[in-house]
């Protein structure tokens, strides 16, 4: 936002403006994939891949790419959407068909659901898909979730708790976190 409000005042706002369409775009098109999704699930339960992308989707635009003070109770509804899908498929089945997918809506769930309780099932889940995948720690996590979409900013102060509490899951202690470009380097 004060990036975005720096350009608006030195007579550049036309990317602010492509910016703001862009992330519009983008949540009505993860609004839209869930509700189509939702209209026809019951029928196929292969269809809630869509719905959980969709919900996630809507969780990375609240917590990365929105300034609002709406995100965080927008975000928590988002995550208890997003577990409530998870009891009703195979999530092995989904970690075969969709890897890097299911890591990178499990991490958003578990974003998503900070402070609560359903953060630590996020971070459960997410470390036991990961050992499954042979992925210990966050730097293998980043690695492979990357070549879906991996950001920056999914590593930072506020984050921490969850990392850690997925770390534990693993069995693992994280000594630091250091972002280097886009790779999470274990210290």
């Amino acid at each position: 936002e004060p990036d975005a409000l720096a350009m608006i005042q030195k007579g550049n706002p036309t990317p602010v403006y492509k910016y703001k369409g862009q992330l519009e775009r983008l949540e009505r098109r993860a609004l839209a994939l869930i509700l189509s999704a939702s209209e026809t699930s019951d029928q196929d339960q292969s269809l809630h891949i869509y719905q959980l992308f969709g919900n996630a989707s809507l969780i990375h635009a609240l917590l990365f790419m929105r300034n609002s003070p709406a995100s965080a109770p927008l975000s928590r509804l988002l995550s208890e959407r997003i577990h409530k899908l998870l009891t009703t498929i195979d999530i092995q089945t989904y970690l075969l068909q969709y890897p890097e997918m299911l890591l990178w809506i499990l991490i958003m769930g578990g974003f998503g659901a900070a402070s609560t309780s359903t953060q630590q099932v996020f971070a459960t889940i997410l470390a036991e898909s990961c050992l499954a995948l042979g992925l210990v720690g966050i730097g293998e996590i980043a690695l492979m979730v990357e070549d879906f979409l991996w950001y920056e900013a999914y590593c930072s102060p506020v984050t921490i708790s969850f990392w850690s509490a997925v770390a534990a899951e693993q069995g693992v202690e994280e000594k630091s976190l250091v972002l280097s470009n886009t790779h999470v380097k274990q210290g």
